[in-house]
């Protein structure tokens, strides 16, 4: 009996013994797998995972960008999909982004719907988003404006401000829920008392035009003011145009110049078209023709219809250097000025 427990033991550490030896080959391939893996990674990509979901998807920005890397569309999906894969909602919201779009892969809808769900149902306010005006659109899915307002007010319940925006254009609108512009001026106000841009310039036109609000043309000058110093360019030109009549402030056409020439130089048509009308008239900066005809022709081939009917006109009054001479500005500065593809 000795002699059995004795052998018993004998075979119960060699089981041991083999398993810590299995184990330990295992570890080693894992291992060795590991860094045949890393080995071929640049110090960014390895520093990216290390970093976790969140610096993979950061550094499949950069690749997207080309902002410190060789830009690399094909590598920036492959970085944002390996942040996706581990439940990084982000990445999960930009890889629908880039099937929706076709940026370093296929356009797909069904994908750009499953990752842009993804991120919806694990309550990211920016997924419910996308998905919402997924559903509106009815892109890789039965087009619903009831779910999208639900998938929408989802965000603005979160409060997020382009939520909130978004839900007060579906009231707006009437998309998914009864036109009601009280309930759209509600939610723009929540959003623009947050600092969003555009909610701000939405409920300046709200007030200019009484749209769910009382008419009051002061407080419509004080949003459009708000958006306007945040960069943003039909806020820019809707106060030059308050100031341009002198409609819920005090009427200066200089002031209204400085506000065109903001957003004319972001790309917005009607500043482009309306300073080139000034400089034309000399109202608010001196007569210049020749400046006039090279933001009018910039209006003109952006599609301003406007800008193309004066064209000629503007053209008699100026010598063919002069054309020519503004024609090369306008062409300049439409080269340095790309129209934005998204």
């Amino acid at each position: 009996m000795p002699e059995r427990g004795h052998l018993r033991g004998s075979n119960h550490r060699a089981h041991h013994g083999g398993s810590a030896l299995l184990r330990g080959i295992v570890g080693l391939a894992l291992a060795s797998l590991i860094a045949c893996a890393g080995a071929g990674l640049s110090p960014m990509e390895k520093q990216a995972t290390a970093s976790g979901p969140r610096g993979e998807f950061e550094l499949g920005l950069q690749y997207l960008a080309g902002a410190g890397v060789e830009r690399d569309q094909v590598k920036a999906v492959e970085w944002i999909r390996k942040a996706a894969e581990q439940g990084y909602a982000p990445a999960q919201v930009k890889l629908g982004e880039l099937y929706y779009f076709g940026e370093g892969v296929p356009k797909d809808p069904q994908r750009t719907v499953e990752w842009t769900r993804k991120a919806a149902v694990a309550g990211d306010s920016q997924g419910q988003i996308a998905l919402g005006w997924l559903y509106l659109k009815g892109h890789g899915v039965a087009r619903s404006p009831e779910d999208a307002v639900s998938w929408i007010r989802k965000a603005a319940l979160q409060g997020d401000p382009q939520g909130q925006t978004d839900l007060g254009t579906m009231y707006e609108m009437g998309w998914g829920v009864p036109k009601t512009l009280s309930e759209s001026a509600r939610w723009y106000r929540e959003a623009a008392d947050q600092g969003y841009a555009l909610a701000q310039y939405n409920l300046a036109i709200a007030y200019r035009s009484g749209s769910g609000v009382q008419r009051d043309p002061a407080k419509a000058v004080k949003w459009y003011r708000k958006a306007a110093d945040q960069g943003l360019a039909a806020a820019q030109f809707g106060l030059g145009a308050r100031y341009a009549s002198g409609e819920g402030v005090a009427r200066d056409t200089s002031e209204a110049v400085k506000w065109f020439r903001k957003a004319a130089e972001q790309g917005d048509v009607r500043a482009q078209f309306t300073l080139g009308a000034a400089y034309a008239n000399g109202d608010g900066v001196p007569e210049d023709l020749e400046t006039a005809h090279m933001w009018i022709t910039i209006a003109a081939s952006r599609g301003n219809r406007d800008a193309a009917a004066v064209l000629p006109s503007v053209e008699q009054k100026l010598t063919p250097e002069q054309i020519a001479s503004s024609k090369a500005r306008a062409a300049a500065w439409l080269d340095a000025h790309p129209v934005p593809t998204r």
